[in-house]
């Protein structure tokens, strides 16, 4: 079955066949440290806007979507932030780890993006791990 996302004109042809480019979203959280900041390097598809969110890790399956599986707490969610990808396709978030989360807790992150051709994605999960400095 042939991706309807998918065209010739988003190929290129190297020595042996053809192979496809395409630009997703990725979300790659810093370390996790109490009270301290936080960075989130997210990519996106070229001058895409990205967002990122996290939650806690919970212990259901993700939720299945067309555009990819969400593994958030639907219940709790937190908006981290939003940014345009500069030309490296590139965006840094920051937040700060609040003190109160526990050691050990386990933080979700995805990332989505809208590219200017109104494609809209999700980002496959980053994790960090809460830790003391």
């Amino acid at each position: 079955m042939r991706d309807p996302n998918t065209t010739l004109d988003n190929c290129v042809w190297p020595s042996v066949g053809y192979e496809l480019v395409r630009e997703f979203p990725a979300v790659l959280p810093g370390e996790a440290i109490r009270g301290q900041p936080q960075s989130i390097l997210t990519y996106g598809p070229t001058n895409s806007i990205v967002a990122v969110f996290a939650s806690f890790v919970h212990g259901e399956e993700p939720v299945k979507l067309s555009v990819g599986d969400v593994w958030l707490d639907p219940y709790l969610v937190v908006a981290i932030g939003n940014a345009a990808v500069a030309t490296d396709r590139t965006a840094t978030l920051h937040t700060t780890i609040p003190t109160w989360l526990k050691l050990g807790d386990v933080l979700v992150y995805q990332a989505t993006s809208l590219s200017p051709s109104g494609q809209w994605e999700i980002s496959q999960p980053g994790f960090a791990v809460v830790r003391d400095p």
